[in-house]
């Protein structure tokens, strides 16, 4: 597998609807897969348009996997050291809490940041799903300290209810982690009639669309080197010609991008890496375990992992039926099927899911797409299995996570991340 990051640069307003609702005039939070395939296919067959064969290639052969660009912008008045722009920016899981009143990541601690921090509640909530009914009251003190919010300030202690956090973020360092921000505004459009092409008397909406000069980031994953080369070949000459257009509006002179292309080294993410996250997590949620021996001594025999949707994953059954969670019967099927190894016995334990609509364009037929169904990015889903299916599970759960899940992980859909290290964050941050 080679990784090549992806970083996006508007270079006027840029609009991705959110949805084709006829009132809609919000844009969405990021750029999707679906878009960046489309823009580049498109570019693609009018610089080249008798190449079929490197055009499915690139395109259809799923050899090249697009993803998803999430926001990679900062304030401008924060006053932050020079950064890795090639850091990768992921998602806050939907376990992520912050204060309702102050939220957010308490970097960068200067007098410009009234944030009171953010911290992961997975490992709370899993021990209470694990503690014996007959004693679930005392288990609730628990739950009791992610109610509130911790930060102090003069001796004070906040004590505001907390919130689920949603953000796109930077790791700087272990505790360090930077949100990433957006900047929008509305842009008013006149209405057309469809006869005459002239504008209709009476009909004005409005548009929201990210501010010039808004950065997004993605990595992109190619499975053949050959086909990697005559893609960074292809995204170099696009860089250069200033071709690229993605979003609406593109024919009011929205959408222009600027594109940078990188090759990617990955230490983070080889298997001797990969091992160390879900065992620091497992010996995390033990160690919290062993607070309560009496109640929770069972724990210790088993062997914990998470699973954390890092994009939406459209998954269906055998009569394409969409799933709106992943069970431990689907997980296994998913470990069978895609990593080829048979795992039983695992258990699932605990999820915070929710599913979205996914509506779009294909850009190629001048056609609607299907409305699909995915599970939401952020979405948790907690499994367990005993600990000694460890040694054959951490193989096929690698594989999981790079090859991505359900259906078109090639339009940046299906990427997961199993025990992310955020789930690891128990104090505020």
């Amino acid at each position: 597998m080679k990784y090549l990051s992806i970083r996006v640069i508007a270079q006027s307003p840029l609009s991705i609807r959110s949805d084709h609702a006829s009132s809609g005039a919000g844009t969405t939070s990021y750029i999707p897969g679906s878009t960046v395939l489309g823009s580049l296919a498109t570019t693609y067959k009018l610089l080249n348009p008798g190449d079929a064969h490197n055009f499915e290639r690139l395109f259809l052969s799923g050899a090249v996997r697009f993803p998803n660009l999430y926001l990679a912008s900062y304030k401008k008045n924060q006053k932050l050291p020079d950064i890795n722009k090639n850091l990768p920016i992921y998602p806050t899981p939907k376990t992520a809490i912050a204060c309702k009143r102050q939220k957010g990541f308490l970097y960068p601690s200067d007098q410009n940041n009234e944030s009171h921090g953010v911290r992961d509640t997975l490992i709370d909530h899993t021990l209470f799903t694990e503690w014996p009914e007959k004693d679930k009251v005392t288990a609730l003190t628990i739950l009791e300290a992610s109610q509130t919010c911790a930060f102090e300030h003069n001796h004070q202690r906040c004590g505001e209810p907390t919130n689920r956090y949603e953000a796109y973020y930077r790791r700087i360092n272990d505790k360090q982690l930077l949100a990433s921000e957006g900047k929008y505004h509305l842009q008013t459009h006149t209405g057309i009639n469809r006869f005459s092409g002239t504008i209709e008397e009476g009909i004005l909406y409005n548009r929201q669309v990210f501010d010039e000069g808004t950065q997004f980031w993605g990595l992109i994953k190619v499975t053949d080197e050959t086909v990697s080369t005559l893609l960074e070949d292809f995204l170099e000459r696009i860089a250069k010609g200033g071709l690229m257009r993605l979003g609406t509006g593109r024919t009011r002179g929205m959408g222009k991008v600027f594109l940078i292309t990188e090759n990617q080294s990955r230490e983070t993410d080889t298997f001797a890496a990969f091992q160390q996250r879900l065992d620091t997590f497992n010996s995390m949620l033990q160690q919290e375990a062993r607070k309560y021996q009496t109640q929770l001594s069972q724990i210790e025999d088993q062997y914990y992992f998470a699973l954390t949707l890092h994009s939406p994953t459209i998954l269906t059954d055998a009569l394409f039926r969409y799933h709106g969670t992943i069970n431990a019967r689907i997980l296994e099927d998913l470990l069978y099927k895609q990593a080829k190894t048979p795992i039983h016995g695992i258990q699932h334990v605990y999820h915070q899911a929710q599913v979205q609509r996914i509506t779009g364009w294909q850009e190629l037929w001048g056609t609607p797409r299907t409305n699909e169904y995915a599970i939401e990015t952020g979405s948790v889903f907690l499994f367990k299995c005993p600990h000694a299916q460890r040694t054959k599970l951490l193989p096929a759960l690698y594989q999981l996570e790079e090859q991505g899940i359900g259906k078109r992980t090639i339009e940046g859909f299906g990427r997961i991340c199993i025990s992310d290290a955020f789930h690891q964050e128990v104090t505020w941050l």
